[in-house]
């Protein structure tokens, strides 16, 4: 039902009614239909000579006369806003349409169309209600966020009747509002450790020796050395001063390489590159992104709420650009690869241009971990032995290239989307990281 506005000017409201907009009636067929029948009734009295027909016609032709002499609205205003622009799968936003009347209006018909991914339940999305006076109206129609991506509401249809519903008045409110749904972001207990670290605190335990908690390795004790980093026990054992050495807490440059040359797959990855990155970001690592496909895209590593913002809005904005042109790692620019980075590539390992990218990254040093999103879900066997064999050679051939990766030192590790990512990433953390080096 429809609520008179009451709201304080500028408190909750973002947006403001616009100009009224001026209604355009158009005859309906119902007219046609009143104005053929009076037609009709008054002709076949003249061609008989009898007043019946005309008399049986009288009431049509005054309700079509009386329905176009009354007065109908001129304009009404619209608007409409969101509660936020921004959400999380499988929350609700309120959509509010706000309606100026400066005059009665009747029968007042609204229809929001919104895009696939958004629902809202039929009787407030569709909704006929009067208004008897003038005033400011408001509706609220809750939308259901199903899934993540950028939507664009650009669709409310307005339309109202006059009476006995002979003529009708529609109009389309263009005010196009956009809304950011995000992924929801898996729990990672567990995250891979990256080879190399630099200098910031951060969860990582360094390779180099210097204050932590980490323990380390044992050496005598030398002048300017802190005497809480005395080890008792050894120094009681020897007989002289050792010193107990420890791995600090780092820091690290995390960079998702995220394939987008195969569309099935795509929606999963970004799934998966939205909890990786959050979950580095929560750690207080740098993280960066580097969209690799037809149209390349990346974004420098960085920390902190607002570049969790920044992937997020680069990942919803992440799509499919057929192209045949070969793509090469060195179209990225340095800043966003950084040398001793830890590139995490969530691909399903059927482009020979990310597999060559990937392999590419591993040649020149960087450590690379490879989460393969696996293709099996959305590529069955076709029906028949033929169909079967092909499906399985097809699977020893991507098993080829997995041992390929085995042979550089890049861990791959299969993770079909019906199961937790969570298990995914616990494989890869088990891989040792001198096994990561350089071969």
């Amino acid at each position: 039902m429809p609520r008179r506005s009451t709201d304080a000017p500028g408190r909750g409201d973002r947006q403001s009614v616009s100009a009224p907009t001026e209604l355009r009636f158009r005859p309906t067929p119902k007219l046609a239909v009143y104005l053929a029948l009076a037609a009709l009734g008054l002709l076949t009295a003249l061609a008989i000579g009898r007043p019946e027909p005309a008399v049986l016609a009288t009431p049509v032709a005054l309700a079509a006369v009386v329905g176009l002499a009354l007065p109908r609205p001129e304009a009404v205003g619209v608007a409409w806003e969101l509660e936020r622009d921004r959400a999380t799968e499988n929350e609700d936003v309120v959509l509010t349409v706000r309606i100026e009347a400066t005059a009665a209006v009747g029968t007042l018909e609204l229809a929001v169309a919104l895009p696939a991914g958004l629902t809202a339940p039929r009787p407030q999305r569709l909704q006929g209600v009067r208004i008897d006076r003038a005033g400011a109206y408001r509706f609220d129609v809750p939308v259901h966020c199903h899934r993540w991506g950028r939507y664009e509401l650009d669709s409310l249809w307005i339309r109202t009747r006059s009476w006995f519903d002979l003529l009708v008045a529609e109009h389309r409110h263009h005010q196009p509002l956009v809304l950011r749904v995000y992924p929801r972001p898996a729990s990672l207990r567990r995250l891979v450790s990256p080879r190399d670290t630099h200098t910031a605190a951060g969860s990582h335990v360094a390779r180099a020796k210097g204050a932590g908690l980490e323990f380390a390795d044992f050496r005598q004790f030398v002048p300017g050395d802190r005497v809480r980093d005395v080890s008792w026990k050894a120094t009681a054992r020897t007989g002289s001063l050792w010193v107990a050495q420890r791995h600090p807490d780092r820091a690290a440059d995390v960079v998702i390489l995220l394939d987008v040359f195969d569309e099935p797959e795509l929606a999963t990855a970004v799934r998966a590159a939205n909890a990786v990155a959050t979950a580095y970001l929560v750690h207080r690592d740098r993280v960066g992104l580097v969209s690799f496909g037809g149209l390349m895209r990346w974004l420098r590593p960085g920390m902190g709420a607002r570049q969790q913002y920044v992937i997020v809005d680069m990942l919803l904005g992440t799509s499919v650009f057929d192209s045949v042109a070969w793509r090469d790692i060195d179209a990225v620019p340095p800043k966003a690869l950084p040398p001793k980075a830890l590139v995490i590539a969530l691909s399903p390992l059927l482009d020979r241009r990310a597999i060559g990218a990937i392999i590419d990254l591993r040649r020149r040093g960087i450590d690379v971990v490879v989460v393969e999103v696996s293709p099996l879900p959305f590529a069955p066997a076709t029906p028949g032995v033929n169909g079967e064999v092909a499906h399985r050679l097809w699977q020893l051939q991507r098993a080829l290239v997995r041992d390929r990766f085995a042979e550089l030192g890049v861990p791959v590790v299969v993770w079909d989307p019906r199961r937790a990512l969570a298990v995914t990433i616990e494989e890869i953390a088990a891989w040792p990281t001198a096994r990561r080096l350089v071969r």
